[in-house]
């Protein structure tokens, strides 16, 4: 079960996949998100619905958006340098 101090060791991919897939809701009279995943051909939880508040759910979406910022950049390097070795080798030949 993913609790709100799972959340906060670092595990984000079923919150991300919640934000991906439109698995949230926002639940005025306490003022939270309430935020669940799904396993698509099972239609299970993945992760059961948790309820945080803006400022946790602020804070976790900031460190989701670092990664995948992170993530985006290495490929972006990965493609690139494939893009030069490409283009020495044909300058070689």
């Amino acid at each position: 079960e993913v609790t709100p101090e799972v959340l906060k060791k670092g595990i984000h991919r079923n919150l991300r996949n919640a934000i991906a897939h439109v698995y949230f809701t926002y639940l005025e009279e306490k003022q939270k998100m309430q935020f669940w995943d799904m396993l698509p051909d099972k239609n299970q939880y993945s992760m059961k619905p948790v309820e945080l508040h803006y400022k946790e759910f602020s804070r976790y979406v900031a460190e989701i958006n670092i990664f995948v910022e992170i993530y985006g950049f290495i490929v972006l390097l990965i493609v690139a340098f494939e893009d030069i070795a490409k283009r020495q080798k044909r300058q070689r030949h």
